[in-house]
């Protein structure tokens, strides 16, 4: 069994994480990191599975994780053992959304067995289609502590979303409250960053 994961990218930005991260977490892979040329979100995803599909064999497990999103943590097994307990899909649910999107399969980390149907549907956010309907297994935030209530999010203890990284800055802003600023730490620490989130000083 491989791993194939494939992630949307409108530029350089989250690709040396996302890379130095996934390698430190992940065993026998192959990772894309699509340069999305200009096309919409939806678009890209779409592109990302046809390479999953066009790759991937009988057995493999397939991955789409958004630019800025990554492992923290030794995650395969486990996303297999959930498959393996009839889950058509594993993928991050942000409950935490306050008005909106609360209940979709989000695309900032979704995987699923070589042979499943997986696509995305939605005019403006994407989610994986039949996620109403379909049995699969949803990945929470477990963060310790919250800088924002959406962003900066921890999934289920092994998958980290940053939230809105590759939006221009007053997309970002718009997140925001009066006087609570776009963070950025991450890139100066990353490993001291999500262990704060975590409660630890595992840096």
């Amino acid at each position: 069994m491989k791993t194939f994961i494939a992630s949307p990218h409108l530029g350089d930005k989250w690709k040396k994480i996302q890379g130095e991260f996934v390698q430190l977490y992940t065993t026998d892979y192959t990772l894309f990191q699509y340069d999305v040329p200009g096309c919409s979100h939806l678009k890209s995803l779409k592109t990302c599975v046809k390479f999953l599909v066009d790759s991937g064999s009988s057995g493999d497990l397939l991955v789409i994780m958004d630019s800025d999103a990554f492992p923290i943590a030794e995650w395969q097994e486990r996303v297999l053992t959930y498959l393996e307990e009839g889950n058509e899909f594993v993928a991050i649910q942000r409950l935490e959304n306050p008005y909106w999107w609360k209940e979709i399969a989000h695309p900032s980390f979704c995987a699923w067995k070589y042979g499943t149907d997986i696509f995305f549907d939605g005019a403006s956010t994407p989610y994986i289609y039949g996620y109403l309907t379909r049995k699969w297994k949803k990945l929470h935030r477990t963060n310790v502590n919250n800088l924002h209530e959406i962003m900066y999010g921890i999934y289920d203890n092994f998958i980290y979303h940053h939230g809105a990284g590759s939006r221009g800055d007053i997309e970002k802003e718009a997140y925001f409250s009066p006087g609570l600023k776009w963070k950025d730490d991450i890139f100066n620490d990353p490993m001291k960053f999500i262990s704060t989130l975590r409660g630890r000083n595992d840096s």
